[in-house]
């Protein structure tokens, strides 16, 4: 079980975005936002260690629309490269097992990848 959620926990990125027109209510991402961040645990030899990539200077937009499509603009980054995607926007574990422990937290998984919001 530990190198199964050490396993996620590798796959797992973090996505900081800031909000570019509609404020978040009722548990909705629908609208653009622009890529700021990207935060990424990388496994070394003495654990696992946060990694950063600045894309502030970038102009790399999410664009959620009500369908569940996601449109990615503005140029390559670490996340998707421009184009759709499906998405789902839930309150889910997120090491997909509940347990004691865990408690559910607001994901948008894409393509089968979740993404802490």
């Amino acid at each position: 079980m530990k190198r199964f959620i050490f396993l996620i926990s590798i796959i797992i990125t973090l996505c900081s975005c800031e909000r570019n027109e509609i404020e978040i209510n009722n548990n909705s991402i629908i609208g653009e936002w622009k890529l700021v961040q990207i935060d990424q645990y990388v496994m070394n030899p003495s654990g696992a260690k946060l990694s950063t990539t600045d894309y502030s200077s970038k102009n790399v937009i999410y664009n959620f629309q009500k369908n569940n499509l996601l449109k990615v603009s503005g140029g390559e980054n670490f996340g998707y490269s421009n184009g759709e995607y499906p998405y789902e926007f839930k309150k889910d574990y997120l090491s997909g097992f509940p347990s004691p422990e865990e408690t559910k937290i607001n994901l948008v998984i894409i393509n089968d990848s979740k993404w802490v919001f």
